[in-house]
């Protein structure tokens, strides 16, 4: 089916688009780390060295905290390099 001149994207409008969902998609994370940098130095208090052996709760809260922490390294690097998309690139998106 062909497209009309209405369907078409404007890569003007494209432009923004992308800046803003690209800053949504960066401020969980920004938060995500802050909060880790937050809580490191009671979690280093409390858990490192280990004072007691390692338990079922204790190692389900550390997998937790770093799982969640490293689960975004590739997602964030998604990010910046989508962040490199020059505009001449989205024009021919319909």
């Amino acid at each position: 089916m062909p497209s009309s001149a209405s369907d078409q994207v404007d890569g003007n409008e494209l432009g923004p688009q992308l800046l803003i969902g690209t800053i949504l998609s960066i401020i969980p994370l920004v938060i995500l780390y802050y909060d880790w940098l937050l809580t490191l130095e009671p979690e280093i208090d409390l858990y490192w060295p280990p004072k007691h052996s390692l338990g079922w709760v204790s190692s389900f809260f550390l997998l937790n905290r770093y799982l969640s922490l490293f689960g975004h390294i590739p997602v964030a690097r998604s990010l910046a390099t989508w962040g490199n998309l020059k505009l001449s690139d989205t024009r021919g998106i319909p």
